[in-house]
């Protein structure tokens, strides 16, 4: 058993529902959903009306709806997506995400990733699955493959864990389901954050290639992706791209977080 995963057990024992609010540490009770009190829960804001294929909320008169019009007025059945995605060219089929980036959720993540609570893994993947057995059950059900966002090695070993991983295996445990390597990560790239677009493609440029075991199974395969946070797409699409080269027939991403699309 993993360092991480022998705290995680040893955690679920003494804290099996958190008897304080982990993001806040007021008193909870038992039956709180996900061990966050009300006041923090009501911060998160659940994706209703996300676009069909980033993911990201849609606001301001619906404009996943409006981009389907050209600009004569015309109704374009062919244009698909919100304006973020009229912008870019993905490479995947999908994304969903679950709740929408703010102050409150980035904290779990953060809390998650860089405070070394390697027990939210549960809670986060706990809030992820019980959407998709609202909204998206088929999802999960119809993959062939269901793999994860890989860290380098250096990566790894600074953090202790792969987020996306912990995520994964959760999530497929509640399905009865296997998590597996489809994907290597060859670069050790700089972190993401702060950077836009066009510098992350750069910086994912090769980063990952097939693993090997899988090379010549993925031929008209359906896979999930699943990592903690979309923004930009740009790591989904670097992914996707080896998943394509490797014949893979539809790709979905299943993300917690995601952006507002701002103009």
């Amino acid at each position: 058993m993993k360092f991480y995963d022998l705290v995680d057990y040893i955690l679920n024992i003494i804290l099996p529902e958190n008897l304080n609010c982990f993001l806040c540490d007021l008193p909870i009770s038992k039956s709180n959903s996900y061990s966050i009190c009300k006041s923090c829960f009501c911060k998160l804001n659940y994706i209703e009306n996300g676009c069909k294929i980033c993911g990201k909320p849609i606001k301001s008169g619906n404009a996943e709806y409006s981009s389907r019009y050209s600009d004569d007025g015309e109704y374009d059945e062919a244009r698909q997506g919100c304006d973020f995605c009229r912008k870019k060219s993905f490479l995947f089929d999908r994304n969903i995400s679950i709740l929408e980036y703010n102050e409150t959720s980035s904290r779990i993540v953060f809390k998650y990733k860089y405070g070394k609570r390697t027990f939210l893994a549960r809670v986060i993947s706990d809030m992820m699955c019980d959407i998709l057995d609202k909204k998206y059950s088929d999802v999960l059900a119809n993959a062939d493959f269901v793999t994860f966002v890989p860290l380098s090695k250096e990566r790894t070993k600074e953090r202790g864990f792969n987020q996306s991983e912990k995520l994964a295996k959760y999530i497929c445990k509640r399905y009865n389901l296997e998590a597996v390597e489809l994907i290597k990560r060859v670069k050790n790239t700089k972190k993401l954050y702060g950077l836009n677009s066009a510098d992350r493609k750069k910086v994912l440029k090769n980063a990952f290639v097939i693993n090997p075991d899988y090379r010549n199974k993925l031929n008209g395969k359906k896979v999930v992706i699943i990592d903690d946070i979309f923004t930009s797409g740009s790591t989904m699409n670097e992914i996707s791209k080896v998943l394509r080269l490797n014949g893979v027939f539809e790709i979905i991403s299943i993300t917690f977080l995601t952006g507002e699309y701002k103009k």
